[in-house]
């Protein structure tokens, strides 16, 4: 017959206490978490206008060029490109809607302009918020190169170029250049929210 030994026995109870004890205070720890989320109108990206630089009278072996501002003015240098005063050209516009008073970084890249015989030819570009007398220099779209705020919830950017008779050395033909031409390619313009 065994013996009941009661300090073992409590011993043993002890240590059963402390392990639940410890147990329960090595339970996982909880708290909530609050989700909110601040809803945003979409920036949507429209063009009003398209760049146009009209009819050029060109001598192809120049070097002049022929730049349009966000105004809408326009000036020439070098050789090869007739100035009328008469010249029509027009500067792009492009709408941006979206949430009011937000700040919306503008990112945007040249054209590429190519005749019906796919020469095509890089034209450089510049935006500005405003129609202003100078933009600034598209690069690439993802490298801002404005900083805008949507009042009222829209902003009008005007965006001008510049065709270089020296980017025209393989050039051999005249005729209509066009960005939708084949070989050609419009100017991108992006807007991101901030």
């Amino acid at each position: 017959m065994s013996k009941f030994n009661f300090k073992q026995t409590s011993l043993f109870a002890a240590a059963i206490l402390a392990f639940v004890g410890f147990a329960q205070s090595a339970q996982a720890q909880s708290d909530d978490v609050e989700v909110t989320a601040t809803l945003r109108e979409a920036v949507t990206v429209t063009t009003a206008t398209d760049v146009s630089f009209g009819n050029v009278d060109v001598n192809l072996a120049g070097t002049g060029t022929l730049t349009i501002n966000p105004d809408g003015s326009f000036s020439t240098t070098g050789t090869g490109i007739t100035s009328a005063g008469s010249r029509t050209v027009t500067a792009g516009q492009i709408n941006l809607t979206g949430s009011n008073g937000i700040n919306i970084d503008v990112s945007c890249d040249a054209a590429t302009v190519a005749n019906a015989s796919a020469e095509a030819v890089s034209v450089p570009t510049n935006i500005a918020n405003g129609a202003l007398a100078s933009g600034t220099a598209c690069t690439t779209v993802g490298a801002t190169a404005i900083t805008v705020s949507l009042t009222g919830g829209t902003t009008s950017l005007f965006m001008g170029a510049t065709l270089d008779l020296a980017n025209m050395g393989s050039v051999t033909n005249t005729g209509v250049f066009a960005s939708t031409n084949g070989g050609g390619s419009a100017a991108t313009v992006q807007a991101t929210y901030q």
